[in-house]
């Protein structure tokens, strides 16, 4: 099987579509900038954060509802990520992990938020963060993480 007919088995699998940016970087067969521990996963690999880190997700919206957290409006996101605190954290099970997890950081995409263009929201999200920080496209997380090196 190629690559392009992998693409559409997770596509077909998943029931979306997934975004340009990390459909391009895929089939490029980019990994994430060096100097991070974080790859991508094969994309067969990749599935909704709820079916994957179940545990995670279910200690982390505990402790989300014990702080309450406010959700995020519906505007665009502009280049520079947004405030973490201001994470959607009802769309966290839904959002689909990309990276491997490491020490409890993992690279999502949001198929809950997509722009006019089809470009999805990306979101680095750890524990450590209040939240996740967000991105307007994957093409936009993958450009910070080059620039933190």
């Amino acid at each position: 099987m190629g690559l392009e007919d992998e693409i559409q088995a997770t596509e077909a699998r998943l029931g979306l579509r997934l975004p340009a940016s990390y459909r391009d970087r895929i089939l490029a067969s980019a990994d994430l900038p060096g100097g991070h521990q974080l790859s991508l996963l094969p994309v067969g690999e990749i599935d909704r954060f709820a079916r994957r880190e179940a545990e995670w997700l279910a200690g982390w919206m505990e402790g989300y509802r014990s702080v309450g957290t406010p959700s995020t409006p519906t505007e665009p996101l502009p280049d520079d990520p947004a405030d973490p605190a201001t994470m959607p954290a009802e769309q966290l099970g839904d959002t689909i992990v990309v990276s491997t997890t490491d020490d409890m950081r993992v690279l999502l995409i949001n198929p809950a938020r997509m722009d006019a263009g089809g470009e999805w929201e990306a979101w680095d999200f750890a524990t450590w963060y209040p939240g996740a920080y967000r991105y307007p496209s994957f093409g936009h997380l993958v450009a910070r993480l080059a620039d933190e090196q």
